[in-house]
């Protein structure tokens, strides 16, 4: 049941009380006085009540996400390879673009037999594989950038983990990286025409208009800067 050494129920059970653990050091406030180390939610922050059904359906989501991954082929194909053919997982790097540093974060990567990489993106919501194309080929052209591949040669597996496993897989071509490149560059002078000094990266709050579409402001995270918390 899952593989050698594996336990997927034990598993499950290990990451529902790791959530609780979470929800009660959100609960408390730690992360006031340590944000960077301790865990909070949004919905203490805010005092926004919700249900115990919802928390119990997130949970429940947590978990049909990791027996659907422990059962699965790909779980095995991993489990079984050697780990010298893995890409950093879970590290936190970046490339230039252009001269802009672009973030990115492997959830993880392989050199399949043929010495091409192959990039796993683990996904738990709604099922739109096209929407997140545009990641994909900024995944390629980070491994492309740092990791000594061809872009064009990368294949990208979107993940999506449920009560089932999907799995879509997409190689870039030189058009669709193209277009990649396009909107990242688009994304950085959007960002940097709205800098007060773009040679040092600093922005003015002043200069940016708040929304008048208040719906938004009840997904913003930080709303208690601008006085709508």
């Amino acid at each position: 049941f899952g593989g050698p050494g594996i336990d997927v129920e034990a598993e499950m059970d290990a990451a529902t009380e790791l959530m609780r653990k979470q929800w009660v050091e959100s609960r408390e406030g730690h992360y006031r006085r340590r944000p960077k180390k301790r865990f909070g939610l949004v919905e203490h922050e805010y005092d926004v009540h919700l249900p115990r059904e919802e928390w119990q359906q997130v949970n429940q989501k947590a978990r049909d996400s990791l027996r659907s991954f422990f059962l699965s082929d790909l779980y095995a194909q991993i489990r079984d390879m050697d780990p010298k053919r893995w890409l950093p997982i879970e590290q936190l790097d970046q490339f230039d673009f252009e001269g802009t540093g672009v973030w990115a974060v492997l959830d993880f990567a392989y050199r399949n037999e043929d010495g091409h990489v192959e990039i796993y993106d683990w996904k738990t919501g709604r099922v739109t594989p096209d929407a997140n194309k545009l990641q994909l080929g900024g995944y390629a052209l980070y491994v492309g950038a740092r990791h000594d591949a061809d872009a064009t040669e990368v294949k990208t597996h979107l993940v999506y983990l449920g009560e089932d496993i999907q799995t879509f897989s997409f190689s870039m071509s030189e058009k669709e990286l193209a277009e990649t490149r396009g909107e990242i560059r688009a994304s950085i002078a959007s960002m940097r025409m709205r800098l007060f000094d773009k040679d040092n990266n600093v922005a003015v709050r002043e200069d940016f208009d708040m929304t008048d579409d208040l719906e938004k402001c009840t997904i913003c995270s930080y709303r208690r800067l601008c006085g709508r918390g």
